[in-house]
């Protein structure tokens, strides 16, 4: 089978729909349909279920798809690990980062990627990190930075650095521009700004506020965490950000700030990792950038 021809099939399966692969690929749609057609006639079984729109793999199809994308993976590790050998370096780093680490890490770590690896090409996806898990099991990213909990099975991870997350609420003239150590009981009466349940910052925040003396009074929930420090500037209310994010912001943001650490492990440690699906085999490259992650000082 040709890669050409194996590209086609992966197209379709991922768009589910013939003229949409059609653009993609700069063919017509009707050259789509007669592969397909040849290809499952060669294979002896149907691969879609072609009773239903838009187009959906079935079982078979599912198999062959897996086929193909792990075969497509061993190739990339091949030439990769040829490409070191020969000084030759090529290849496409497939990354998948929430927005903020990308934001406060990427503008060190690239550069420095880019002179050891000058020909490797970035593909970002910049996603909140419960959707960059779906995008390495779907196998549309090879490598995310992901903070824990990281929950599918089909995932393993490397430990790279320590994050913390931080309560963020209005900060009056008097008080220092650092992060100062908060006690929970004294922000009961205000208005608490909470990251949606689904995000993994919500999964700790809930379990830290499941802990403390009192009902926090929750106000809203967001997946912003920009709506949430802007409600956080305001007299009264009270929000989360990590560190990391912190680091990123702008000093006038800053001073309409104050930020305090709380009495919780998970809070003061929360890991951040390079997860990759179970038996990838990293290349040289994606090695390289895990351990320029690793050497990183967060308040750099």
């Amino acid at each position: 089978m040709s890669s050409h021809t194996d590209y086609y099939f992966i197209t379709i399966a991922q768009t589910g729909n013939l003229n949409q692969a059609a653009q993609q690929l700069y063919v017509s749609q009707s050259s789509l349909s007669k592969y397909i057609r040849r290809l499952e006639e060669s294979l002896g079984v149907p691969l879609f279920d072609h009773s239903v729109a838009p187009l959906r793999l079935n079982e078979a199809g599912k198999l062959y798809l897996a086929y193909l994308q792990d075969a497509q993976e061993r190739k990339e590790v091949l030439q990769a690990q040829l490409d070191e050998i020969s000084h030759q370096e090529r290849g496409t780093l497939r990354l998948g980062i929430p927005i903020f680490s990308a934001q406060h890490f990427l503008p060190t770590i690239l550069p420095r990627f880019s002179r050891r690896y000058p020909h490797v090409k970035i593909q970002l996806a910049e996603e909140a990190g419960e959707n960059l898990e779906s995008r390495l099991i779907d196998k549309e990213v090879d490598l995310a930075i992901l903070h824990m909990p990281i929950e599918d099975p089909a995932l393993e991870y490397r430990f790279l650095l320590m994050d913390r997350i931080l309560l963020a609420m209005h900060r009056n003239p008097e008080q220092e521009d650092e992060i100062q150590p908060g006690n929970p009981e004294a922000f009961q009466d205000f208005q608490w700004i909470l990251p949606l349940r689904s995000q993994k910052m919500g999964k700790i925040v809930d379990g830290y506020l499941s802990t403390v003396s009192f009902s926090p009074r929750i106000y809203l929930r967001s997946k912003s965490s920009a709506l949430r420090l802007k409600l956080a500037k305001q007299e009264n209310f009270v929000s989360f950000i990590t560190e990391t994010a912190f680091m990123g912001m702008s000093s006038s943001l800053k001073k309409q700030l104050a930020f305090y650490t709380l009495p919780d492990e998970a809070m003061n440690h929360w890991r951040i990792n390079g997860a990759f699906r179970k038996g990838y085999l990293l290349k040289p490259y994606e090695q390289f950038f895990l351990q320029l992650f690793q050497e990183f000082k967060i308040d750099e």
